[in-house]
């Protein structure tokens, strides 16, 4: 009988141990665990890593928007600037140049690249550049800065300027 109070069947059949007999089976004052003795200089370090994670999230935020506005400045300052002008120009110019046959008339507006080259002390008669023997475009807004782009058509370009506009004549070349 005594055998019969101890084991217990559960709903499928199987048999489970009592209450008590887990009790005596697993008593907690058999086992000893070791405790870790933590220091007075363990618990600091323990309360400073909760503050150095917010310091470290804090640091890192200011860095990142640091670096970003860093980088809306440079792309601002480039995509405002006259070397662009140069350069858009430039191609402009020589694509016009490729596209056209002998004894085409081509008249560019260069109004504010004129501005722009105006404010930075350069003459409108230096702003455009073009060299037939090495087939460029030179173009120039700026003292410290110029643009060349070359051109493949095998022709001769006479430029001058008439206003706020460049006129291009593109004549066969006569070697």
């Amino acid at each position: 009988m005594k055998n019969k109070k101890a084991e217990i069947t559960n709903f499928l059949g199987k048999k489970v141990m009592n209450k008590t007999n887990l009790s005596k089976r697993f008593d907690p004052k058999d086992r000893t665990f070791p405790r870790k003795v933590k220091s007075k200089s363990e618990s600091l370090l323990l309360k400073n890593k909760k503050a150095d994670i917010l310091h470290e999230n804090v640091i890192f935020i200011i860095l990142n928007v640091v670096f970003f506005s860093m980088m809306l400045v440079f792309i601002y300052l480039q995509g405002s600037s006259v070397h662009l002008a140069e350069e858009e120009t430039a191609k402009q110019i020589s694509l016009l140049i490729d596209a056209s046959r002998p004894n085409t008339v081509l008249e560019i507006n260069l109004e504010k690249l004129f501005l722009e080259a105006e404010k930075e002390g350069i003459n409108r008669e230096n702003v455009v550049n073009i060299d037939e023997t090495k087939n460029l475009v030179i173009v120039r807004a700026s003292e410290n800065s110029f643009y060349e782009y070359s051109y493949f058509n095998d022709v001769y370009v006479l430029d001058k300027i008439e206003g706020d506009s460049l006129v291009l004549e593109v004549l066969e070349k006569n070697d």
